[in-house]
């Protein structure tokens, strides 16, 4: 009976043993095993975002109108003995050449190109009322007149023009106020001091191509092929050039360019360049209100407001509109021709003979219409 007992206590110890185990966990898979990818959905290719240059500040500015034709808006000045790099041939009357600034142009005659000759320098003789001014374009007041056979020395030609020394002082004469000999007898004697034309600087074409470019500035492109120097003080470079009733944007805003006494800095083709402050007026300025004046004795006609070249001469008490006051002298109409006098040669009243006015030079032609 014990026996019994102790066998069926033996056999619930073991059942108790066993319903106190847990069911194994499944393996897992081993580690070593590769993941299949998991699909997704195309996305649809974006192109590459483009960036912008940056694009420059532009200043504030105003509408002026232009008051004369061929008007330069000047990229730069520069003086006797400084070195140009040059591009090449404009048209029959400039060079193209390249600035830190920008692209501009340059008159033939006030370049000399590296295989130029050496001008030789002279001792010339003054003819009567010779005048010695501060630039080439002979505009403007005169900084000393010359008494008959004042001793000059010239240092340049160009052309219509002379580069002289007389004592200390630089300036320009008028090539036919020069005498290569001493005058004898009240001036009329002595060979002519200038040439026919400055020096090109070799051999050059000089056909006509399709002028000066208006409202825009020149092309901005272009490689350098020499240097040329600089030949005169106050020699400009030019951006491009305006005409009569134009419209320039004059900048009114401090700070992005540098400011010229004289002169309006304007902007064209987001470049800065400066004209003349006479020859624009603002639509804030009164305009000019025109007149009738009267020739005086010797009065010439002149197809640029630098009043160079040889101009017409008019009958004295020819009626001359006035249409605008440029400094230095006045926009006319002559028998509907436009042109431009020297103020002192206008005036108010007719005059009864004589030799009314003062200034200009001598010398003239018949009457033609002037070519703007």
């Amino acid at each position: 009976m014990k026996k019994c007992l102790a066998i069926l206590l033996a056999l619930v110890l073991i059942l108790c043993a066993g319903c106190g185990k847990t069911s194994p966990e499944p393996e897992t898979q081993a580690s070593t095993e590769t993941e299949a990818p998991t699909e997704t959905e195309p996305t649809e290719t974006q192109p590459p975002e483009t960036t912008e240059p940056p694009t420059q500040p532009l200043p504030e500015t105003e509408d002026a109108a232009v008051l004369a034709d061929h008007v330069p808006a000047i990229l730069a000045i520069f003086s006797r003995g400084d070195t140009l790099d040059v591009v090449g041939e404009y048209d029959e009357t400039h060079y193209v050449v390249k600035l830190e600034q920008g692209y501009g142009l340059v008159e033939k005659q006030l370049l000399a190109l590296p295989d130029a000759e050496s001008y030789e320098v002279w001792t010339g003789y003054a003819r009567w009322n010779a005048r010695l001014y501060s630039n080439y374009r002979l505009s403007g007041v005169p900084i000393q007149s010359l008494t008959t056979n004042t001793r000059v020395e010239v240092l340049d030609d160009l052309g219509e023009v002379l580069v002289v020394k007389v004592g200390d002082l630089t300036g320009f004469l008028s090539a036919d106020t020069v005498s290569r000999s001493v005058i004898q007898g009240g001036g009329s004697s002595g060979g002519s001091g200038g040439s026919s034309g400055g020096q090109d600087g070799g051999d050059i074409s000089l056909g006509v191509s399709g002028g000066i470019t208006l409202l825009s500035a020149i092309s901005q492109e272009g490689d350098v092929t020499g240097q040329a120097a600089v030949r005169a003080d106050g020699t400009e470079v030019v951006l491009g050039f305006y005409d009569r009733d134009d419209i320039a944007k004059i900048v009114i805003e401090a700070g992005f360019c540098e400011d010229w006494e004289g002169y309006c800095t304007v902007l064209l083709d987001d470049l800065y360049a400066h004209v003349p402050r006479n020859l624009v007026r603002t639509s804030g300025e009164e305009a000019y209100t025109p007149w009738d004046g009267y020739a005086k004795y010797s009065a010439q006609l002149y197809d640029n407001f630098y009043l160079q070249g040889e101009g017409t001469i008019l009958p004295s008490n020819t009626v001359v509109h006035v249409l605008c006051d440029l400094g230095d002298c006045y926009l006319v109409t002559v028998n509907e021709t436009t042109g431009y006098i020297a103020k002192d040669y206008v005036s108010l009243t007719r005059s009864s003979g004589g030799s009314g006015g003062s200034g200009g030079s001598s010398g003239g032609s018949e009457w033609s219409d002037p070519v703007l």
